[in-house]
């Protein structure tokens, strides 16, 4: 089973939601940290992933979330009330009802 990289700039609010919602939910992950400060999300490794050069960024096998879409939404404390495991995985491993 392979791990959600999760590229984030822990001074950033938005980057640390995404942290503390993976890290909350048990949700394996493998943090790799984008230093915005020195400037490691102009790098061309980066843009490849993220043209806008923006983080977060996940890649769950090869599917990249880049930015506002990757962000865990205020919902999903409600949605906790109602569903027991919001956050399930798919036959192949993914991860489904983040969002």
């Amino acid at each position: 089973m392979g791990f959600l990289e999760v590229y984030l700039d822990l001074l950033s609010q938005p980057c640390r939601a995404v942290h503390i919602f993976l890290s909350h939910n048990k949700i394996p992950h493998k943090l790799r940290i984008v230093a915005l400060r020195k400037g490691e999300h102009k790098t061309p490794e980066f843009t490849k992933l993220n043209p806008m050069q923006q983080v977060p960024v996940m890649v769950d096998k090869g599917f990249v979330l880049t930015e506002r879409s990757c962000r865990p939404y205020p919902v999903l404390s409600l949605m906790r009330t109602a569903i027991r495991n919001p956050v399930e995985r798919d036959e192949e491993g993914g991860y489904v009802g983040m969002l």
